[in-house]
């Protein structure tokens, strides 16, 4: 059997490529949308933005689309793609599915596939068959076709592989049966429901009573699942020779340009990666703007799947939404030119080793061989003839105006690829947590109304103010978290000054005695929502709030008690009162966070180590720095003089610091950062832009030159120059060197002992510094 040598390895959450630390910069390319002819184009023009790999799927459905005879010539022609890649020096992930999605019909599954073995077609509830593409996926006559297509698909491309560094299993697993609400209920499923619930009568319609334990009993099951189907997949590649590859699984989760679902897929598919080494956790992120609506979003979900990510592999986003945003081709929105942007550098920010820009080029439907009479395109997708409208790379290769935004800021990646390779993140030691718990809500049996109202419980304070109001406030107010996966920890660490949590009326007993011993070990906690008083299978257990001596009294809600007010001792604009539309009262010796205008029944507690928020409150930063200061925790960065929201981010690698800063707003700003109350750059100001975004660096040496700050960005560097954007703004940079500076009417210039004060006096769009 013949073994391949990988030039890339993981290593302390990084990539190393034959032995220096490297970042995986993707884009994907659909060879079988595109004509064979175009292909050298439109990888040129792919690689002209600084990525170094491409991504495609390797759709079943394509090249099998008749039982048993294969395709892979013209524009399905694999192996000539990748020796295209090769020749350009392009690195390559395949994703061969069985699954790809990708609008593709069946989800890229060949019809023949439910016609030959209708048997696959799993049952779901009241034992009726599923009315979706989703198959039995660990069936033996599904695996036994998987495996067939993977030692065809390998047979082709063995002697083209050089390349490929990568391959994705599956697509998307369990999002089918999530978002339909139709779990296969296979044969090992319901043997293994009445094996741990030997009383039930009907595995597929479980009696009110058995509710609550069968859905948590089905999840837990459906996990252990995936894991075997991902681990199956996994071995097929191997037993070819495949064992030094590397492995990704795809996340799924983010819905309507929100992310507060997303969580929902880490717990679905944390058992395919969390126990595996060789397997790495990629993100889809469908974000479109990045604004005061969902910026936190996209730092949330990112910061909870690298809170799962275990022995120190990296993590990153395998389908990083590049498109304009009008996916319908209707022209009903583009995003605005910052989105972009924004998308890139929060995922540097936050560690991700490897991106991949989902849909780079767009590309044409081939048309089926053999379609149904039925189907009125005829084409291999449900697109039409057209796919990728928003795409950055167009078919024709014309551009939109998303390729200029994508090309400067990837180059500039690239351009510091083996610095930001190295770079890891630096939090705060405050950690939000990642109860998963509260996110095995994928499944409802439907009409039953006791696992509609946990799973609306669990949504609700989740969702809500946990999400929207206190971590974002937290990002707003320079705080920079990381997230911390309580499930998977005996204890939560000393390390955590601060942890931030959701609740509910149902969390487990071990959760609930990992906060009290917690807090008994002096550990500081803000609890966000309902006091909890029962486990997850609905059985009474108040441990915590008996702990901590508090009851809940009574539950409102706007829509049942109108226009309900709350008081706080914090006034804004002289106001004590304001409008919430949830809030739970509490019976407590502790003080009240909030009191109920009306009754004053006590709403929330704020003790000395703890406060539990059970009312939301308004959108006002001054209510959670109120809360931060009384559990007297600071953040590390302090912003001054900003006039507007802003995000700061902090990475650092040995002396070397990175600074990001991006500007919400649409209007600049000019502010003075401190880091540890340490002035930044001298106490120089720094200007941003309207809906700009920085990567500042200090104490970063490139080639001859310590850059000790600069408040522009530096874009890219030669032996002897740097290219520095101002983009109409004050800069003021600072170098040390034993060599010499070109001065121009451009700059202002002081020097001491080979260290220059450099002050750009002309407001331009850039800068070059020149040294001899």
């Amino acid at each position: 059997m013949r073994s391949y040598f990988m030039s890339i390895k993981t290593n302390d959450y990084r990539f190393l490529k034959n032995g220096k630390h490297h970042l995986i910069l993707s884009g994907e390319v659909h060879y079988f949308r595109l004509p064979k002819d175009s292909w050298d184009q439109h990888l040129e023009l792919a690689k002209s933005t600084g990525i170094n790999t491409i991504a495609t799927y390797v759709p079943w459905i394509i090249h099998e689309e008749i039982y048993r005879s294969y395709d892979f010539t013209h524009d399905f022609d694999l192996p000539f793609f990748l020796s295209l890649c090769k020749d350009k020096n392009l690195d390559v992930i395949i994703k061969p599915g069985p699954y790809i999605m990708a609008e593709l019909k069946n989800e890229g599954l060949p019809y023949w596939l439910y016609e030959k073995y209708p048997e696959i077609i799993p049952n779901t509830w009241n034992k009726n068959k599923v009315t979706t593409p989703q198959v039995d996926y660990l069936h033996p006559q599904f695996l036994n076709e998987v495996k067939t297509w993977y030692n065809v698909l390998f047979d082709h491309i063995k002697d083209y592989m050089s390349p490929v560094i990568g391959i994705q299993l599956d697509n998307e697993v369990g999002m089918i049966s999530w978002v339909s609400n139709q779990p296969e209920l296979s044969l090992d499923i319901t043997t293994s429901l009445k094996d741990k619930m030997p009383h039930i009568k009907d595995v597929y319609h479980p009696s009110t009573q058995e509710s609550l334990i069968y859905h948590d009993t089905l999840k837990t099951l459906m996990r252990k699942r995936y894991e075997f189907y991902i681990q199956t997949l996994k071995s097929y590649f191997e037993d070819l020779g495949l064992s030094n590859m590397l492995y990704f699984i795809n996340i799924h989760g983010t819905s309507a340009g929100r992310g507060k679902s997303f969580p929902i897929g880490i717990s679905q598919l944390i058992d395919t990666y969390a126990k595996d080494n060789d397997i790495l956790p990629g993100m889809d992120l469908y974000f479109g703007n990045i604004d005061l609506e969902n910026f936190h979003d996209l730092y949330i979900v990112n910061s909870f799947v690298k809170s799962t990510v275990k022995d120190s592999k990296p993590y990153g986003t395998l389908e990083l939404n590049v498109a304009d945003g009008n996916f319908g081709d209707n022209l009903a929105i583009h995003n605005l030119p910052s989105a972009l942007d924004f998308k890139i550098r929060f995922a540097i920010a936050q560690d991700q080793k490897f991106l991949n820009y989902y849909l780079l080029t767009a590309g044409i439907n081939p048309k089926l061989k053999n379609p149904k009479k039925e189907d009125l395109n005829q084409r291999v997708a449900i697109t039409g003839a057209r796919h990728g409208f928003a795409a950055p790379i167009q078919t024709d290769f014309s551009l939109l105006y998303t390729f200029d935004i994508l090309k400067n800021t990837t180059q500039m990646v690239q351009s510091f690829s083996s610095h930001l390779a190295n770079m890891l993140e630096e939090t705060d030691e405050i950690a939000a947590c990642f109860m998963m718990d509260s996110y095995k809500t994928e499944y409802q049996m439907p009409n039953q109304d006791i696992i509609r109202q946990k799973n609306d419980n669990l949504s609700l304070h989740r969702n809500s103010v946990y999400w929207d109001t206190l971590l974002k406030q937290m990002l707003l107010l320079h705080y920079q978290f990381h997230s911390f996966w309580l499930e998977n920890a005996e204890q939560i660490p000393s390390s955590i000054k601060l942890l931030m949590t959701n609740s509910s009326t149902f969390m487990s007993n071990a959760n609930q005695t990992k906060f009290v011993n917690y807090l008994k070990s002096g550990g500081k906690i803000i609890f966000v929502g309902d006091l909890p008083e029962y486990n997850l299978i609905g059985d009474k257990d108040t441990t915590l709030i008996d702990y901590l001596n508090i009851k809940p009294i009574k539950k409102y809600f706007d829509w049942e008690d109108h226009l309900l007010t709350l008081t706080s001792d914090i006034k804004v604009q002289g106001q004590t009162e304001f409008r919430s539309f949830i809030a739970q009262s509490v019976e407590t010796d502790q003080a009240p966070l909030f009191s109920h205008l009306i009754t004053n029944e006590k709403i929330g507690v704020k003790s000395e180590n703890y406060v539990w928020i059970t009312s939301n409150y308004p959108g006002h930063l001054l209510y959670t720095k109120t809360i931060l200061d009384h559990l007297q925790i600071k953040p590390k960065i302090f912003v001054q003089n900003q006039s507007g929201h802003l995000l700061t981010f902090k990475q650092s690698y040995d002396e070397t610091s990175l600074y990001h800063l991006i500007n919400l707003e649409h209007y600049p700003q000019s502010l003075k950062i401190y880091d540890h109350d340490f002035p930044l750059f001298d106490s120089n100001p720094v200007s941003i832009n309207a809906q700009e975004a920085l990567m500042l660096w200090t104490n970063i040496q490139i080639n001859e030159e310590l850059f000790i700050y600069s408040t522009a960005e530096i874009k890219s560097y030669t032996n002897d120059s740097y290219l520095i954007s101002i983009n109409q703004k004050n800069a003021y940079i600072k170098i040390k060197t034993h060599r010499s500076l070109t001065i121009t009417d451009q700059i202002n210039v002081i020097k001491r002992d080979h260290v220059y004060e450099i002050t750009v006096v002309i407001k331009t769009d850039q800068v070059i510094l020149n040294f001899a």
